[in-house]
């Protein structure tokens, strides 16, 4: 079994004693625990007013936390369970492992209920209000969780540094891996990265996508958290030519396509003045099937030497805005 330790720094002997005692105790239902709790290093000898105690402290739901927590600065939440080699409670849950000729002191859990999760804290008390804690959580083992099994969304703007925590519980505590469906994730490469926090330090549009947290602790079925990430970024207008030769009375269609989150609003412009409807052309606005965006087409139905000149696409959200330019000649 694993032991931790913890020393007094002043004592009625010159040597400093340390206790050893267990670590975080993971266990089933229904499973016998022992836990150790040992003084060693020091005479004890000549301390009349010597003696090692156990109590418990139970957990407690956090306010602000969706798991537990555990409050061990105020006395009256904890349960005294023994002191020396008598148990203090009437009741057969308990035992006690005490060797003769020694200073240990071990508590053991007869028969382990979900009622015995908690956190036991081994008091030594040397006299004086000399004493030394140890304590030791003591939990069952369950498979891996998160509260809700909803999928999250985080809109964020291109150009953002995040950082997406992941903590689930569990216990033994699950290890936390990233996924990012169909494709590499973004900075680390490849199709995983191991961690509880992933940070994209400079986030691009392309890194939009769903995120997925999984939690294995090799009890039951790995747990799943996802998050959409949605990123936001002005207009990104393309167009498919720069210049269109036309002659007199010919149809001629001006195309741009826009991606843009969230959506923009679209104008033409001829000669930066603003194309507000005429007889004579028309302006079709079809959604972009898989980008985000949308593509506009300015018709001019019968071309004149009056319609000859600069026209522009242009586009703006509320994160920026964008055009471009065609020219129209013969």
């Amino acid at each position: 079994m694993t032991k931790g330790e913890a020393q007094e720094g002043q004592n009625k002997t010159e040597a400093h004693p340390k206790i050893t005692y267990s670590k975080e105790t993971i266990t089933k239902v229904d499973e016998r625990v022992k836990l150790d709790c040992a003084v060693e290093g020091v005479d004890l000898s000549g301390v009349n007013d010597f003696s090692v105690s156990w109590s418990k402290y139970p957990l407690f739901p956090h306010p602000h936390h969706p798991f537990l927590q555990i409050d061990t600065e105020n006395p009256i939440n904890s349960m005294p369970i023994s002191n020396g080699e008598r148990i203090l409670l009437f009741s057969n849950k308990y035992e006690l492992d005490h060797p003769k000729n020694t200073h240990r002191y071990s508590l053991v859990i007869k028969t382990m209920t979900e009622e015995d999760v908690g956190l036991y804290r081994c008091t030594v008390d040397f006299g004086d209000s000399q004493r030394i804690n140890a304590d030791v959580p003591v939990s069952l083992q369950s498979a891996p969780y998160f509260t809700d099994n909803i999928t999250k969304t985080l809109t964020v703007t291109e150009g953002d540094s995040i950082s997406i925590d992941c903590q689930p519980g569990g216990s033994p505590k699950p290890d936390v891996y990233w996924e990012r469906l169909n494709d590499e994730l973004p900075y680390f490469g490849g199709r995983f990265f191991k961690s509880n926090q992933m940070d994209l330090p400079l986030v691009q549009k392309d890194h939009r996508g769903l995120y997925v947290c999984y939690a294995d602790n090799g009890i039951g079925e790995p747990a799943t958290s996802r998050i959409q990430l949605e990123v936001q970024f002005a207009p990104d207008i393309t167009v498919p030519a720069s210049r269109v030769f036309t002659t007199t009375n010919e149809e001629v269609k001006l195309e741009c396509t826009v991606s843009s989150f969230p959506s923009a609003d679209v104008s033409w412009y001829k000669d930066d003045e603003p194309i507000l409807g005429a007889a004579n052309t028309r302006i079709l606005t079809t959604d972009l099937k898989e980008e985000f965006g949308v593509q506009s087409t300015l018709t001019v139905v019968s071309v004149t030497s009056e319609d000859l000149g600069q026209y522009s696409c242009r586009a703006e959200n509320t994160v920026g805005k964008g055009g471009e330019v065609d020219t129209v000649d013969q």
